[in-house]
């Protein structure tokens, strides 16, 4: 028979077994104390491992963050701050009065500094040094034209055409100081035509004559006398012939075609200015212009020409193959049409350069005729080419006859 004592220490032993497995899977209890005080160990040991590194790295994410935040808030900024003087830069610039303050200011600059080399007639400085100081001139005079064909999208028609008579006057100057300072051999065409036998003189066509030439002159043929020359020439009173002109020729000076009939006129070089007057049927090919061309009482002709500026007068029924860097000008024209300038000969794109056109720049259609008024409707003295209607140069360059 067992001990009262052992029974009651055997039923205790009983009670604390199933109590350790129910709870914690072991029927050993100093196995479980044992597995339990590592684990509470290695819990404390991870968390504190764990909360001393995550601790840091999320602070270090937290400081980058803000540091992009703060770099992308810093060039939204400085991208709102670029917008914003872009927009003021740009309104400043399409100021009427902005516009004719600063244009005024360098033109009256750059017609001084022509007025100053001219007078002081080159000073016998070195050809070369001369050259240079003419085609920074030039130059510009150039960038003043630019700005006065970019001033076209927000000036007036009447400030328009003043800016462009502003600036035909600083070429004119120029060509006028240009042939001053650096004077060319004069170039004249013979005239094909046989010169017919003079009759000798008679007593009576004697004393006329010199009736004549002791008979006081009227003022304005006296003052005509003393004028001094313009280094302006060309072609006058042709018909029915074909007429050419090169760089070497064309190089500085102005060009003149007047009163031309039926003929085939061939510019290859680059002319400070062109101007065409009372030219009919006429087929007229120039490389490009330094400055402006100005055409006028023209009828039933054909143009191809490349300018800074054009101006056109009195003309009717004639074609347009243009290139030109500001709006052209037509004025009391009828039947006049427009098409780009298609003309490539040898050493064209070396006058282009030399002329300062840009290539990609042509406003051939944007044609501005000061004598129609109505900004909702095109006017209707002008027209584009249609494609059918253009023909090629080799066409177009066909030697004439009467």
């Amino acid at each position: 028979t067992a001990h009262p004592e052992d029974a009651r220490k055997s039923r205790s032993l009983r009670s604390d077994t199933q109590c350790n497995t129910q709870y914690f899977g072991c029927t050993s209890a100093p196995h479980y104390y044992r597995k339990s005080k590592q684990h509470q160990m290695l819990a404390r040991a991870d968390g504190i491992t764990m909360t001393e590194t995550a601790e840091p790295q999320a602070q270090k994410k937290r400081d980058i963050s803000g540091r992009i935040s703060e770099r992308n808030q810093a060039r939204q900024d400085d991208l709102e701050r670029r917008r914003q003087d872009k927009v003021d830069t740009e309104a400043a610039d399409e100021s009427p009065d902005a516009f004719w303050s600063s244009f005024n200011a360098d033109r009256e600059a750059l017609a001084a500094d022509i007025a100053g080399l001219r007078s002081g007639g080159g000073d016998a400085r070195p050809k070369e040094e001369l050259e240079k100081e003419v085609t920074a001139l030039s130059e510009r005079v150039q960038a003043l034209q630019k700005r006065a064909s970019d001033a076209t999208l927000f000036l007036a028609s009447y400030d328009v055409r003043q800016t462009q008579d502003h600036v035909s006057k600083l070429t004119n100057a120029l060509a006028e100081c240009k042939a001053a300072v650096l004077p060319k051999k004069k170039f004249a065409f013979k005239s094909k035509r046989t010169a017919a036998t003079k009759p000798a003189p008679t007593a009576a066509t004697a004393a006329a004559a010199s009736a004549s030439a002791s008979a006081p002159r009227p003022a304005a043929a006296a003052a005509a006398a003393t004028k001094a020359p313009v280094d302006r020439f060309g072609f006058a009173d042709k018909a029915g012939t074909r007429l050419e002109m090169g760089a070497e020729e064309m190089r500085g000076r102005d060009v003149s075609l007047s009163r031309l009939t039926n003929c085939t006129v061939v510019l290859t070089g680059t002319a400070t200015a062109i101007h065409l007057d009372g030219l009919k049927s006429c087929v007229v090919a120039a490389g490009p212009v330094t400055g402006s061309l100005f055409i006028d009482d023209c009828v039933d002709c054909t143009f191809i020409i490349a300018c800074h500026q054009l101006r056109t007068h009195n003309t009717l029924r004639s074609r347009f193959f243009l290139h030109v860097t500001s709006d052209p000008i037509i004025e009391d024209c009828e039947e006049v049409a427009f098409a780009p300038y298609h003309w490539e000969y040898d050493q064209a794109e070396e006058h282009f350069k030399e002329a300062g056109l840009d290539r990609s720049t042509n406003y051939w259609d944007k044609v501005n005729d000061f004598k129609w008024l109505r900004a909702d409707m095109k006017s209707p003295h002008w027209r584009i080419l249609g494609a059918d209607e253009r023909p090629s140069v080799s066409e177009l360059l066909v030697e004439r006859t009467t």
